[in-house]
């Protein structure tokens, strides 16, 4: 079935232009030396220039911004504890995802970057429950990403 659409298909496209057309040489000129029009919103098909600038300018690389991570604690301290009487803990990884719950199956809800403080609230098997120290936002983290200060 399919062959035989290709079959069809070929032999219908194949075909030779009708007489008129074909000695109607200031069509056939105008259209070679004209710019290629497509409507609104589509693109040539015969504008291999632009198709070539368009291509260029997609290839062209694009700089990443640049990502600052956020302000963390610098100056070391004797007391591991927060205010709260929460552990403090420093991220060890370069990005990690903080999720709803104890699961890689829970949603992301926001990411941390490494050396950002946390306090550790609490735990389950191998995640920790945090707090951001500069959004107070509550999460959980694989413990493995963070090392206690002190």
């Amino acid at each position: 079935m399919l062959l035989a659409g290709i079959a069809v298909t070929l032999s219908v496209a194949g075909r030779d232009l009708p007489e008129t057309a074909a000695t109607d040489t200031a069509a056939v000129t105008r259209k070679q030396t004209d710019p290629p029009t497509a409507p609104s919103g589509r693109l040539a098909l015969d504008d291999e220039a632009g198709a070539i600038e368009r291509a260029l300018n997609a290839a062209k690389t694009i700089q990443p911004a640049t990502v600052q991570p956020a302000a963390v604690q610098t100056t070391p301290t004797e007391d591991v504890r927060s205010e709260s009487g929460a552990v403090r803990a420093t991220v060890n990884a370069e990005r990690v995802n903080l999720r709803t719950g104890p699961s890689t199956s829970n949603s992301v809800i926001d990411q941390v970057v490494r050396d950002q403080t946390v306090e550790i609230l609490g735990a389950q098997d191998d995640w920790a429950r945090i707090r951001v120290t500069q959004t107070g936002l509550e999460a959980w983290i694989f413990g493995r990403f963070l090392t206690p200060q002190g």
